[in-house]
């Protein structure tokens, strides 16, 4: 097979080779991975007063737990995206008396990176719950505080906004509640 303008280049003609785009898939699983990071560190950085100017674990006086046994969860999410964006497309053994002797995992490597969206929604919406808290407490201390215009439209649009917590209730109904919340909001909701 001969392409114009391409030299020494092995172009497989013989089969599919599925290896080109799931090599694509465990690369988004690495920004995933990334991106489920930064959101932990960010929910751990709004429990902190000394990043903040806040209460300590976005709590007030009557909250003793407040968000910081949420930590908890971000993290648990983040490590496990991280987890799961270690490449399989490379774990494999010949097989078929070595005539199959390349493997993707094609199948392996989608459901992983479906498992990292889903985390990654649920991290987005334990993310959302802290910010709608420091933005609530922020209002508290400042009357006067604005957000950003793009920052204002999706504190009001986004459907299901939680009540300020002024106690420490159970919150795995809460999570429950907003895993699914992005997932059925609209891509353009700013």
């Amino acid at each position: 097979m001969r392409v114009i303008g391409v030299t020494r280049a092995a172009l497989p003609s013989a089969n599919f080779e599925p290896l080109p785009w799931v090599s694509s898939f465990e690369e988004t699983g690495l920004v995933l991975a990334h991106n489920s990071l930064a959101s932990a560190q960010r929910i751990i950085k709004l429990n902190d007063p000394h990043m903040t100017g806040l209460s300590r674990f976005l709590g007030i006086d009557q909250t003793r737990h407040a968000f910081g046994a949420m930590e908890k969860s971000p993290v648990a999410l983040a490590m496990e995206n991280k987890e799961l964006a270690m490449p399989v497309s490379v774990d494999y053994l010949p097989a078929a008396g070595d005539i199959e002797n390349m493997v993707a995992n094609a199948l392996r490597v989608v459901e992983r990176v479906r498992q990292q969206i889903d985390n990654r929604f649920t991290l987005l919406d334990i993310e959302r719950i802290h910010a709608d808290q420091a933005i609530d407490l922020r209002r508290q201390q400042q009357p006067v505080f604005t957000l950003s215009p793009a920052t204002a439209g999706l504190y009001i649009a986004l459907p299901g906004k939680l009540a300020f917590f002024d106690r420490d209730p159970p919150l795995t109904p809460d999570f429950r509640a907003a895993a699914t919340l992005l997932h059925s909001y609209p891509a353009d909701f700013c």
